[in-house]
């Protein structure tokens, strides 16, 4: 389903050879990576750890398509994803100050029964 991605023919031809291309090539390049335990016993797990965080996170920088119509040009497709990453950092840095304030609140509450 990745053709959904890609908005127009031309760029669709582009996007399904690029992942398809990266497909290919970390098929072919995993098997090795069995051989990094010889230099240092969990590199291998580590890297397979940290490229599907790091592939997890970076999907959630995709748009929303539910609901929506999907773009049919390039022009679209450009307008279409903007500010995804704004939205999502500014959602989580707001997500983190409510939690820091609030803790601060516990602990100004703390102190008050401290001193009663």
């Amino acid at each position: 389903r990745v053709f959904q991605y890609f908005p127009c023919l031309s760029s669709r031809n582009i996007g399904m050879g690029s992942s398809s291309m990266a497909g290919r090539l970390g098929s072919t390049i995993s098997p090795f990576m069995w051989l990094l335990a010889d230099i240092w016993r969990p590199a291998p797990f580590l890297l397979f750890g940290v490229m599907t965080i790091l592939a997890g996170l970076l999907c959630m920088l995709l748009p929303e398509t539910k609901g929506q119509q999907l773009p049919q040009t390039l022009e679209d497709g450009e307008e279409f994803g903007k500010g995804v990453a704004r939205k999502m950092i500014d959602s989580a840095l707001t997500t983190l100050l409510l939690k820091r304030r609030n803790t601060d609140e516990e602990s100004e509450v703390e102190d008050t029964k401290a001193d009663i």
